[in-house]
């Protein structure tokens, strides 16, 4: 067998060639080449070369965008700025689809190009795996920010200071309850950040911490008002827990002192 049925055999097999080889191909085998190519890389997750996508027609390059937007598969972004309209549409909906799986996600540039209502499902359906960033957060509408925040809340996963701080007054206070429901704490932060002209809504979550089986820390306890910090050590003492020395030490004053930790 000479060199040249070598080379042919090997360009049949589909097999990517290192770019100086595939530049010296001549025209026939080059042609058969880039045809194997794509035919092989239809739904594989690493698809053309750079340079083998340069090298191919754009009929070529047209079907082979089809085939991979059919498959969800990921396309560099420089590949899907030059996608026509209809089919980046399609694209950003079959890769929605295809991120569904836990361990695939979006590029930044593809979380650029989606609707808000299509970046909403995107992070929702993340909820628990991928924690959204600031800036994500900052661009969902006021609804869907706390629909996300409770969705966290869900997975025992919950949303930073900074996005419990863009939620309203109320957001907060519900988003802490649905925290303790679900046997968490929010951060001394978030606590502070309840409204501190409605002490009662402190004292609800801290309850509701208690009612779960948990307690809060020192700091948070000087916040509560003295009848609620009482309140807190009663209910602690029921539920088979107690306070902690400084908290003991705050409380002393009251009338009835419930055990020390």
């Amino acid at each position: 067998m000479n060199n040249k049925q070598l080379l042919q055999q090997y360009v049949d097999t589909g097999v990517q060639l290192p770019e100086y080889q595939v530049r010296s191909l001549p025209p026939d085998f080059l042609k058969t080449y880039l045809r194997k190519r794509i035919i092989a890389t239809e739904n594989s997750s690493t698809g053309l070369a750079d340079y083998e996508f340069e090298l191919i027609t754009p009929d070529q390059r047209f079907q082979y965008w089809m085939k991979r937007v059919e498959a969800g598969v990921e396309l560099p972004e420089y590949q899907i700025r030059s996608l026509p309209p209809d089919l980046l549409e399609t694209y950003l909906r079959k890769r929605l689809i295809a991120t569904k799986d836990r361990f695939k996600k979006l590029s930044d540039y593809e979380l650029e190009l989606l609707t808000p209502n299509q970046r909403f499902q995107y992070w929702m359906q993340k909820s628990g795996i991928i924690p959204i960033s600031n800036k994500e957060f900052e661009l969902l509408t006021q609804n869907d920010r706390f629909k996300y925040a409770v969705k966290r809340a869900e997975k025992w996963d919950y949303i930073s200071n900074k996005q419990f701080e863009l939620l309203t007054p109320d957001q907060r206070f519900q988003c802490a309850m649905k925290v303790a429901e679900n046997r968490g704490v929010i951060s001394d932060k978030q606590f502070e950040l309840l409204t501190p002209d409605q002490p009662d809504q402190r004292f609800q979550y801290t309850m509701k911490v208690v009612e779960e089986g948990g307690g809060i820390s020192d700091r948070l306890f000087k916040l509560l008002t003295p009848d609620h910090r009482f309140q807190y050590a009663m209910k602690r003492k029921e539920k088979g827990g107690g306070i902690s020395n400084e908290q003991f030490l705050i409380n002393n004053h009251q009338v009835q002192i419930p055990d020390r930790v």
